[in-house]
Order: C-alpha cells, then structure tokens, then sequence
C-alpha cells in the first residue's frame, strides 16, 4: 500500500476485511489514519508486542482519543 489506508473511510468500514488481507500482505506495520497511529496486522508481531510492553507504546492512541 503506498498511500496511508483511512480505517474510517466508509468503503473499509463497509467489508474491512480486503483492506486488512492486503496489509498483512503488502504491509504488516504500516502507518494508517486517522491520526497516523501505526496498524500491525500479523498475529504472531502482534503477540511479539504484547509481550513487550517496554519497547512499544500506545500513547499516540491516547492522545488522539483525548488531545491535550
């Protein structure tokens, strides 16, 4: 995917899941809007994160849920 994927947009709310089969495919750490926050995509990177609270933040989810 060479432009940022808008998972608000009404065609991928609609069927989301060609949008998703296509990151896991093209790219499974893509940046994605709204707001730029990072998407993975693949199971076994996503378990990689949860398991490693120190090296990856959900702060930017944060702050675009609740702006300063």
């Amino acid at each position: 995917m060479h432009q940022r994927l808008n998972l608000m947009s009404p065609e991928i709310r609609a069927n989301p899941y060609p949008a998703y089969a296509e990151l896991r495919r093209t790219t499974p750490v893509a940046q994605v809007d709204p707001g730029g926050l990072w998407a993975v995509s693949r199971y076994e990177d996503v378990l990689h994160i949860f398991k490693n609270p120190n090296l990856y933040s959900s702060e930017g989810l944060r702050l675009t849920a609740d702006p300063p």
